[in-house]
């Protein structure tokens, strides 16, 4: 019998990572089409739930309303196939789709309160082990979930990000103007993306009338003490900002002189193609998926080596040439992600499954 498919759209009520990047353009790109997008009641991203039909249903919020209300829903509606895009579902529920795009709060669950790494850790091996198919973002996320999950390979799907069509040409005019010269990073203060690091690397650096701009949030699943340390360190050359929209940011990669992302581990890393697609020059971690994502496209650094990140920053301030040879072997590179085709590997999924 052909299933009914439900899409869970509670990252429509989340903050907005690339987790939540990912699942609003593949659901998208997936619209129109015979499924569901089912959220919890109350405030949505007006913006980004345009167009999706979103079905607003019951009165939890964040984990809960997904474990009990979006379970609800489901067994009152002919227990459809949920397709799931940001790492989790209600464990009581099958048949489901679940996207898993790094299992970092296995590998270094310091990186999260504790109450983030102990939730994730209880459900996700049981998730894993019950999904009709896994999807990740990166041969290297598949290769740790294959590795500490113990998931046969034919269970999981890489389907890479994208940048969304026309980011970089809907860039916000003068928005970065008074900022002057400047490195860009977008970052959250999750210990991973490694703006402690950065931070030191830059100030070692003594660079004379240029800035580090920092674009990122902070949030109560990171370690406080971590946020402690990073606010400590800031200084007049460091410019942090909260929030922008997708126009600022654009603004803020056409006019940085390039784009440092040290993270200590990415399944994928979706601001390093929106770089590429407004042709900001890249430097970036040697680890995890950032090789795979940015191939010849970036300058590579050791991000747990502050020398390394300095020298990296250094290099790319004094090297016009470099910067301008990284931009097109990026632009080459960017070409090569879709979100068309990556929905199009999703809905492929769905028909197997459903």
């Amino acid at each position: 019998m052909r299933r009914d498919v439900v899409i869970n759209a509670r990252f429509l009520t989340q903050p907005f990572t690339g987790v939540q990047r990912y699942a609003l353009e593949i659901s998208r790109h997936l619209s129109g089409r015979d499924i569901t997008f089912v959220s919890p009641s109350g405030p949505v991203k007006t913006e980004a739930s345009r167009g999706l039909n979103v079905l607003q249903y019951g009165s939890l919020q964040g984990h809960l309303w997904e474990q009990f209300d979006l379970l609800r829903y489901l067994k009152t509606n002919s227990n459809p196939l949920l397709f799931n895009l940001t790492q989790t579902s209600p464990y009581l529920y099958k048949p489901f789709v679940l996207t898993l795009h790094d299992i970092s709060f296995l590998k270094n669950p310091e990186w999260y309160a504790r109450g983030v790494r102990r939730l994730y850790s209880a459900l996700m091996p049981g998730l894993a082990g019950k999904a009709l198919k896994i999807i990740t973002s990166s041969c290297f996320s598949k290769g740790e979930i294959i590795k500490y999950l113990n998931i046969q390979e034919s269970r999981i799907e890489g389907i890479g990000g994208a940048v969304k069509e026309g980011f970089s040409e809907k860039a916000k005019e003068g928005f970065s103007a008074p900022l002057g010269d400047y490195i860009l990073a977008v970052s959250s203060l999750n210990p991973r993306k490694n703006l402690y690091n950065l931070i030191r690397a830059f100030k070692a650096c003594r660079f004379d009338g240029i800035k580090l701009v920092v674009v990122g949030d902070t949030s109560n699943v990171y370690p406080g003490s971590h946020c402690d340390l990073i606010g400590k360190m800031i200084d007049d050359n460091i410019r942090l900002i909260n929030y922008v929209t997708d126009e600022e940011l654009a603004a803020l990669y056409n006019k940085a002189l390039f784009f440092a992302y040290p993270s200590l581990y990415e399944g994928f890393g979706i601001p390093l193609l929106e770089a590429f697609a407004c042709k900001c020059p890249v430097m970036a971690s040697n680890t995890s998926a950032m090789p795979e994502v940015c191939s010849d496209g970036a300058y590579y650094v050791n991000p747990y080596d502050v020398d390394s990140i300095s020298s990296g920053l250094k290099v790319m301030v004094e090297d016009a040439a470099l910067r301008q040879n990284l931009v097109e072997k990026a632009t080459q590179r960017a070409a090569q992600f879709s979100w068309r085709v990556s929905a199009a590997a999703c809905l492929k999924i769905i028909e197997e499954c459903r």
